[in-house]
């Protein structure tokens, strides 16, 4: 990702000033390959939720595949998705 100020006249001037140590931020900005732009490189970590998501989806993925014959169907996305039968 482009940084904001850094990009800028103004703030690449104050980036160029800056000690090498304030400068890189721990690694989470470096220059592009070309030199010509401030990147920020970050990354968070998704909540316990969405890790088991993403599993069950790869889980899905294989079964659609072939890759995965033991997938436990005890509830299926449709379950989720449709209504109690006394609500159709």
């Amino acid at each position: 990702l482009d940084h904001p100020h850094y990009n800028t006249e103004v703030g690449r001037k104050e980036w160029d000033a800056l000690p090498n140590d304030e400068k890189w931020a721990n690694g989470t900005l470096c220059l592009s390959e070309d030199g010509s732009m401030v990147e920020v490189h970050a990354s968070i970590d998704l909540p316990p939720k969405f890790q088991s998501f993403l599993a069950n989806e790869e889980q899905r993925q294989q079964k659609f595949e072939g890759g995965v014959d033991d997938i436990d169907t005890e509830t299926t996305n449709d379950e989720i998705i449709s209504p109690p039968p006394s609500q159709m």
